[in-house]
């Protein structure tokens, strides 16, 4: 049915930032820093920090002088020194290479979210659909696998759905 691999939260800071307010140390230590939230679109709701404190899940509430709707924003705002965030590898992975920004709290790491493919059901994929899954699969693995420093298990969940056929309008409708 498909195949999966895993895509890691990183908490990331600019050297300039850590420079000048230094590194937390404990989830109690980012009160003391400015963290950079992320807000879903659709809800203006803030996304919470996630991360693992003794086997146990713990979440942090991002307080901060900037909230972001757009991660490629977010994670230029981290880049300029602006503050701390925390955000999918994919983001942060060519900026952490470059030196850009550095990780932090690596020893709360969040659990992994799993990233979903979902295409229509056939008895055979296209090639460029195949290409794509085959692309994406590949491509968080890398991402993955350099986040937590070793080769990441598969993770991208890949659903076939079969389209429910909708019921035809035409005749008569009930009067309202």
């Amino acid at each position: 049915m498909g195949a999966e691999q895993v895509e890691q939260h990183a908490a990331i800071g600019s050297p300039s930032y850590f420079a000048k307010h230094g590194h937390p140390k404990t989830l109690d230590n980012l009160a003391a820093h400015n963290c950079l939230g992320f807000m879903m679109r659709e809800t203006r709701l803030g996304r919470q920090w996630r991360f693992v404190r003794e086997g146990v899940e713990a979440t942090v509430t991002p307080k901060g002088n900037m909230s972001f709707t757009d991660g490629a924003a977010l994670c230029d705002a981290a880049r300029a020194g602006c503050g701390l965030a925390q955000m999918h590898g994919y983001y942060v992975d060519d900026p952490m290479r470059a030196g850009e920004l550095e990780p932090v709290l690596e020893k709360f790491k969040p659990p992994v979210d799993p990233i979903w493919l979902v295409y229509p059901q056939t008895r055979h994929l296209s090639p460029k659909v195949r290409a794509f899954i085959d692309f994406m699969v590949a491509s968080f693995r890398q991402t993955t696998a350099r986040m937590l420093g070793a080769v990441a298990p598969a993770s991208i969940c890949l659903f076939r759905v079969t389209p429910h056929k909708t019921p035809s309008l035409s005749g008569s409708r009930p009067a309202r």
